[in-house]
């Protein structure tokens, strides 16, 4: 096993993916594979700048270091596919089938939010060379004030979890769909994202979010007014302003090969970019 062979524990970091990308800055390339953990951080990050808090000491809060020019800029979100199943398969064990991905990343418990990725990827010219993946993960964290939808292992199994022998669980897993994935294996790799993607294929409600321009297959009509997004709160995240925009009804039905996701609408086939879609 390649992932956390290279350990560097921290007690304390504004942002382990901010680490990671300082020292690959300032010393040259580091042991593929290499994990940055930390007991706290105080600046983590989540996906389209929102923050993501977590209790010193209870979490799993750490980034990986992956070699990755053999992927296209344009391939990376197999990538986030990769790692989101990886930590899928540590966490079925203990939670059975009612773990899913809620697009694009962010892993959920039903629908409560145990975790979350945050992919950054430093390039070469227009080639994908590094990426530092960092994962947010509530393990033994009891009380999440003020974010009603956030939950962590703990609550959903009244279990407290050793949190080193789980990190292990997570490189492994994480390594293996790496390597799934390096070796070829994308049309299996799509396949099960989807499979374990929360509401693929189920009639749901969702609202446009800030800054939406709907596009339908084969025309483009007027778009709904943009919005102030007001996603369901994650592990520590911090809560944006509420939207006003009339909530529609659609289907997932996929997503794109650059990792947009596919929404049927009464009024055809509608593509999505990060944040421009709320789930109700």
């Amino acid at each position: 096993m390649f992932i956390g062979k290279n350990l560097l524990t921290l007690t304390k970091v504004d942002s382990t993916n901010n680490y990671a990308k300082l020292l690959l800055a300032n010393s040259g390339p580091l042991p593929d594979g290499t994990v940055i953990l930390a007991e706290g951080q105080e600046q983590g990050r989540g996906q389209a700048g929102n923050s993501w808090l977590s209790e010193p000491g209870k979490n799993l809060t750490f980034s990986i270091v992956l070699g990755c020019s053999f992927l296209l800029p344009a391939d990376q979100f197999y990538l986030s596919m990769a790692v989101s199943l990886g930590i899928l398969d540590t966490l079925k064990p203990v939670l059975g089938n009612d773990c899913h991905i809620k697009w694009p990343n962010d892993i959920y418990a039903g629908k409560k939010k145990l975790g979350g990725i945050l992919i950054e990827n430093l390039l070469a010219g227009a080639a994908l060379k590094t990426s530092v993946i960092g994962i947010g993960l509530n393990v033994n964290q009891e009380r999440f004030p003020g974010l009603p939808r956030a939950t962590s292992l703990m609550r959903e199994t009244n279990t407290a979890l050793p949190l080193e022998p789980l990190l292990g669980l997570l490189c492994q897993s994480i390594e293996a769909r790496f390597l799934q994935l390096k070796g070829g294996g994308r049309k299996d790799l799509k396949e099960s994202y989807l499979r374990h993607l929360l509401g693929y294929g189920k009639k749901q409600l969702f609202r446009s979010g800030p800054g939406r321009e709907q596009q339908v297959a084969g025309s483009q009509p007027a778009a709904p007014q943009s919005a102030v997004e007001r996603p369901l709160p994650g592990p520590g995240e911090s809560k944006p302003g509420t939207s006003e925009m009339e909530p529609f009804e659609g289907v997932i039905t996929g997503i794109t090969h650059e990792g947009k996701l596919l929404v049927e609408t009464e009024t055809g086939l509608l593509t999505f970019e990060k944040k421009e879609i709320v789930f109700l």
